[in-house]
């Protein structure tokens, strides 16, 4: 038995398809108007379409609220969900949040959107990968922040910006908190800064002694190890050591190869 409305045949109807479950259908469109609509269910709800869209005229509306209220140390979750029925691989994107907004001609642009990826999809060596991205240029969307999974327990992997010309900003301080952290430069690593336990700092590279400088200004001002046990202080103009107290400690020689050496003071009876 159906409540039909309109005609028999438009599909408007009220009807308790089985016993228990209640249908109400439309051939075009359902609409429900209140002040307030509740819908409450025990166990689950269930919407089986391809769109949704909460609108609303006011400010900072539409406003969604996912509220636990057990009182407990957990919280309500958000999931995303891909399941298509067959074997996932590499790359299979699990969710995506988009961030749409206007430009100055009024076309409505994807500015930033943040992605849930399988970076490897082996059975028992899953490793994810969250990609957040922004527009750049032309409003194409570029990856400038992505974390991904290692197949290394307990180790996650983090790239921050896009091209050589990227800038990082951190406002704060940076703590590497690992013995033996290291920073790399270049597309190769050929330098690298390492932190020797108890130590220092140690700058090398992948070209032995000899090619490593700590450079000032340009790189006609350096230090650098020039052999084993050897360390260099080059300028191209004037080495400038300036202290109440110098001191110069060999245990051998200290050999000055020039054409002059002039020691001066503005004091009497100096130098």
């Amino acid at each position: 038995a159906k409540l039909s409305f309109n005609d028999a045949g438009g599909g408007e109807n009220i009807v308790a398809s089985g016993d228990g479950h209640l249908e109400i259908n439309s051939g075009t469109t359902l609409d429900m108007t209140a002040p307030t609509v509740d819908i409450t269910a025990s166990t689950a709800v269930t919407i089986d379409t391809d769109t949704i869209t909460i609108a609303s005229a006011n400010s900072t509306d539409p406003l969604v609220v996912i509220k636990n209220t057990t009182n407990d140390a957990n919280g309500a979750r958000l999931r995303f969900v891909s399941d298509k029925g067959a074997a996932g691989t590499d790359n299979d994107v699990c969710g995506i949040i988009e961030f749409y907004g206007d430009d100055d001609n009024q076309d409505n642009i994807l500015f930033a959107k943040i992605e849930g990826i399988v970076a490897d999809a082996s059975n028992g060596d899953e490793c994810g990968k969250l990609a957040l991205y922004v527009a750049e240029n032309d409003g194409n969307n570029t990856a400038g922040l992505t974390l991904t999974g290692s197949t290394t327990d307990g180790e996650v992997d983090v790239t921050i910006g896009a091209g050589a010309a990227s800038t990082t900003t951190i406002v704060g301080d940076i703590s590497l908190n690992h013995d033996g952290a290291v920073i790399n430069f270049g597309g190769d690593s050929e330098v690298t800064l390492s932190h020797v336990h108890d130590t220092g700092l140690l700058l090398s590279d992948d070209s032995g002694i000899g090619t490593t400088k700590l450079m000032f200004g340009d790189s006609a001002c350096f230090i650098q190890q020039q052999a084993d046990g050897e360390l260099g202080i080059d300028a191209d103009g004037i080495i400038n050591i300036t202290a109440p107290t110098v001191d110069i400690d060999a245990s051998t020689e200290v050999t000055i190869d020039t054409d002059t050496v002039t020691f001066t003071s503005a004091n009497s009876n100096d130098p």
